[in-house]
């Protein structure tokens, strides 16, 4: 009789660790782009802000437009071009970009957020933004870091091309809504927490995280395009 209940809990003991192994396994699993490559997409967005959690002069602008490409399955390249910034009634821009105007540009990973719900890892290059003619003088805010954004897709659903789809950027008080994600867990993606931040040359060049937002933020790509959960 011992023996029969040793091997029952032996097989508990396999079958416990086979179900681990696969939920592991499944956890891991990262979602894909399906479509022919390149694949080009382009968009705009309404009212956005940059605002730091120290909420140092928060910089809004009024409108964007975004541009990129799904270059294959986990990869992609994504340009931002935010027009009429400001901040506490100067105007805000980015080197050679023209006034009032704040460009980025950096490379996307698709990734899960958590079942059914499909983000992008965003990884810009590092801007200083300079903001001159405000009521507190000139100042400067270098941004670093990386972002993760809601794509509104449904996996598994086909986006027809030139259908549009819509990006979620949140953010309250500097903290943006989504800073970590399940899947693909490897090194610079997930299984680590995602912020931007910001050295406010009126606060020392103190490193604070900041938190990105804007409305109504729909692109449209040229091919159709699947993301497979």
């Amino acid at each position: 009789m011992r023996k029969v209940t040793l091997l029952g809990l032996a097989l508990v003991a396999v079958f416990a660790f086979t179900g681990l192994v696969t939920s592991m396994a499944s956890a891991a699993e990262a979602p894909k782009v399906l479509s022919a490559f390149p694949n080009k997409f382009e968009g705009t967005s309404g009212k956005g802000k940059l605002e730091e959690e120290g909420a140092f002069a928060s910089i809004e602008c009024k409108k964007d437009t975004n541009s990129g490409s799904f270059t294959g399955e986990k990869s992609g390249t994504l340009t931002l071009k935010f027009k009429e910034c400001s901040a506490v009634g100067g105007k805000c821009k980015t080197s050679g970009a023209a006034a009032g105007e704040i460009a980025s540009e950096g490379s996307t990973v698709p990734v899960l957020i958590s079942k059914g719900d499909i983000g992008i890892l965003i990884k810009p290059a590092a801007v200083t933004i300079t903001c001159t003619g405000t009521l507190i003088g000139e100042f400067t805010v270098k941004v670093t870091g990386t972002i993760i954004i809601l794509m509104n897709v449904t996996p598994g659903k086909a986006v027809k091309a030139k259908e549009k789809f819509e990006l979620i950027v949140k953010q309250s008080k500097g903290k943006q809504e989504f800073t970590t994600c399940e899947a693909p867990v490897e090194s610079g993606v997930c299984g680590e927490s995602h912020t931007l931040v910001a050295e406010n040359s009126l606060n020392g060049n103190k490193k604070e995280n900041s938190g990105d937002e804007s409305a109504e933020n729909t692109s449209a790509a040229e091919k159709e395009f699947t993301i497979d959960e």
